[in-house]
């Protein structure tokens, strides 16, 4: 097998706001992503523009408890929006806990419409065959700093 070259030239916009007052934070941002891939292999020349946008929102409810939730979209090809396939939606809701100084724990939970997410181009197994096109995940996380 012979050796090809690729050659990826890629940019990434970004605008991000955030408001802040007293307790409240609320956050938006929008960012479209460009890559453009040239090569001699036999199906690596592509050109795809993606798009992500997110809105949170957040409140110290008191020292040691924060809520937030947010709803983010995702769209790998901004040329293709139509289908599950094509598209996710996520809204969350969180909770975190700063259970002493250097120690938090945040409990999350996501409701996922489109599976576009689950498309990994560099991993090495395959998303499952037929994903449902609502789905959702549990996530608790902890951090320790010192």
């Amino acid at each position: 097998m012979g050796a090809g070259s690729i050659q990826v030239h890629s940019a990434q916009a970004l605008g991000l706001a955030e408001y802040t007052h007293d307790r409240l934070v609320l956050t938006a941002e929008y960012s479209r992503w460009s890559a453009d891939q040239e090569s001699d292999i036999p199906l690596a020349t592509q050109s795809l523009t993606s798009e992500r946008a997110y809105v949170m929102v957040s409140v110290r409810a008191t020292p040691w408890l924060q809520p937030t939730s947010y709803y983010a979209l995702y769209f790998p090809d901004v040329r293709n929006r139509d289908g599950s396939e094509n598209r996710q939606d996520d809204v969350t809701l969180s909770l975190r806990f700063d259970v002493m100084a250097n120690w938090i724990v945040k409990l999350e939970g996501h409701y996922m419409s489109g599976t576009a997410g689950l498309r990994a181009p560099l991993s090495v197994t395959l998303p499952p065959p037929n994903p449902a096109q609502h789905w959702g995940v549990f996530l608790v996380r902890t951090t320790g700093y010192f």
